[in-house]
């Protein structure tokens, strides 16, 4: 090889590198691009399942009566993936937990988060009921009030 043609390839490789270069990052920022969208839907569809799976054994859950470990079932799938159906889950573990106060204002976040729920019309009733509850609760906390009806009854 002579001189001048050693000369010429390493110009043409100078010449040309850059751009290979910058192909190559190029290409390599999509390849890195395509495999982090397509973990971000594997991810998606893996929060998806998680979250199925703990509304799943929260209904199990529910079914069996164990509503502390329904509630906290559903509040994991809320974590996950959030929904006006689990607040109302919920609500329904906290009444029968005798939570009133907050069966109260989870029922109240449903009907806010869904103002058109379709079991609009059961959840206010049932919310009128449960405040009625509350304030029988409230006044009848006072542990001197039985004592003293029957103080004044004796």
């Amino acid at each position: 090889m002579n001189r001048d043609m050693t000369r010429e390839m390493t110009l043409h490789a100078v010449a040309t590198g850059p751009r290979r270069s910058a192909l190559g990052v190029a290409l390599a920022a999509l390849v890195g691009l395509g495999a982090l969208l397509g973990s971000s839907g594997a991810s998606h569809a893996d929060t998806r399942a998680k979250a199925r799976a703990h509304f799943v054994l929260a209904k199990k859950h529910y079914a069996a009566g164990r509503y502390k470990a329904a509630m906290a079932s559903f509040r994991a799938a809320g974590k996950l993936r959030p929904s006006p159906v689990l607040t109302f889950n919920i609500a329904r573990c906290q009444e029968r937990l005798g939570r009133l106060a907050a069966a109260i204002r989870s029922y109240e976040a449903y009907l806010r988060a869904r103002p058109k729920a379709g079991n609009k019309a059961e959840v206010q009733a049932r919310l009128r009921t449960l405040r009625g509850q509350l304030n029988k609760r409230r006044k009848s906390a006072d542990p001197y009030e039985d004592l003293e009806k029957g103080s004044l009854a004796g």
